[in-house]
């Protein structure tokens, strides 16, 4: 007897969709991953360099950048202090980070316009204007 055979079914052993190939599974996951990847990488903030020398002085570097969280509430002003905080201090929390504020490598800031930028700011009025 010839007959038509039963069609084949699939059995899920890891509960996952026996229809679906592994290879479908991971293709799919890669794909996610890697535009994860590329969105955090590609645009994690305002101030990735995109060649030597890109701020025009230290002003266009706050306004671009610094104003972002210290003109907002986000993070303390630092704009008007006077000799409150050194240049030096500004450089080094910049470097460094510090709780909430990220670290800016030379590749992000480069030296000359930090240094600036750190020798304007105690000299800068405060947001409101006001002393």
């Amino acid at each position: 007897m010839q007959g038509k055979r039963a069609p084949i079914q699939a059995v899920s052993i890891n509960g996952e969709d026996p229809k679906v190939k592994p290879n479908a599974i991971s293709g799919v996951r890669s794909l996610a991953l890697g535009c994860a990847i590329i969105a955090v990488c590609g645009w994690a903030g305002p101030a990735k360099a995109q060649a030597a020398g890109q701020w025009k002085d230290g002003l266009h570097l706050y306004t671009k950048v610094c104003a972002n969280c210290h003109e907002s509430g986000v993070g303390p002003i630092i704009r008007g202090r006077g000799e409150e905080l050194a240049p030096e201090y500004y450089q080094f929390v910049v470097r460094n980070g510090l709780r909430a504020m990220p670290a800016f490598r030379p590749t992000d800031i480069d030296a000359p316009t930090l240094k600036q930028l750190s020798e304007m700011l105690p000299h800068m009025a405060p947001p409101g204007g006001g002393k």
